[in-house]
Order: structure tokens, then C-alpha cells, then sequence
């Protein structure tokens, strides 16, 4: 595929087409292509989170680069806070995302392993964040994160 790297303002490459020249397809593809280069590290930056990206994609779409009913796509199908996504919860308890929920994207199901005192729970506990209106997502944490805090 050669038009990935098309943009709906014609600033892609390699033809710099504009909408309806750029297959579906490749916009397709355009959008999961720069999701997967932003949680990805580089030689010259971290990876972002998954929530991180999410937020970069929809700022860096104010330029019109990509269609906004496939960015909608990925991020129903995805989540805010993908599967697998470490996050804080308000009530200071860390977890990892265990399930999206395409209704509400801000209130997956969430295992949460580290305690308030950051201290591993056994059993893990599964909070449904759509039953406990209380308790909400206060912030992504990035993997690299979890090391320096819980060696």
C-alpha cells in the first residue's frame, strides 16, 4: 500500500492526495499506522500510552490530517484506556485495564493490583467502573512509571 502516508489536507507523501483521491483503506491504515508509532518508543522519544496517543491524535487532527469518523473508529474499538493500559484510580489504588466499555469509554473494568500504599494485592480486585460512579480514572501510568515506583 503506497498511500498510507496520505493526508485528507494533501500534506502526505508520496502524491500529496486530499480526501476522496486517498483509498478508504489507507486511511484506515494512515490512522492504526501513526497509533501504533506513538505507543512504540523511538531512538528519539519514550512511547506514549495508550490514552497518551489517543490525545495526540485527536490534537494533531485539528489540521484535518485524518477522516474523524475513523479516528471515532479507533478509539470505540480501543478505548481511552485500551486493554492492558496501566492506570491510577482517584482513590489512589493502581490497575490494569482489563476490558473497554464502547458506552463509556472513561469507565472500563479495571484490575487493580497495587493498594493505596503500594502495596501488591492477592487477590487481585476487579472494580467495573461503570457500577462504581465513585471511583473514576485519574491518570494513565506508562509501564517505565510502575518500575521506578514499585522497585
Amino acid at each position: 500500500m503506497k498511500q498510507e502516508h496520505e493526508r485528507l489536507n494533501g500534506s502526505g507523501y508520496p502524491e500529496g492526495l486530499k480526501e476522496d483521491e486517498i483509498h478508504e483503506y489507507a486511511k484506515i491504515v494512515a490512522v492504526t499506522d501513526v497509533y501504533e508509532a506513538l505507543i512504540h518508543p523511538r531512538s528519539y522519544r519514550d512511547a506514549l500510552s495508550p490514552n497518551e496517543a489517543i490525545r495526540e491524535l485527536l490534537s494533531i487532527n485539528t489540521a484535518m490530517l485524518f477522516e474523524t469518523k475513523i479516528l471515532k473508529m479507533l478509539i470505540n474499538r480501543v478505548g481511552l484506556y485500551p486493554i492492558g493500559s496501566w492506570v491510577e484510580l482517584n482513590t489512589g489504588e493502581i490497575g490494569k485495564v482489563s476490558s473497554a466499555n464502547e458506552d463509556s469509554p472513561l469507565r472500563p473494568k479495571v484490575n487493580v493490583i497495587f493498594s493505596i500504599d503500594k502495596e501488591k494485592l492477592l487477590p487481585i480486585k476487579l472494580i467495573d467502573l461503570t457500577r462504581h460512579t465513585n471511583i473514576y480514572i485519574k491518570r494513565s501510568i506508562k509501564p517505565q512509571e510502575l518500575d521506578l515506583q514499585f522497585e
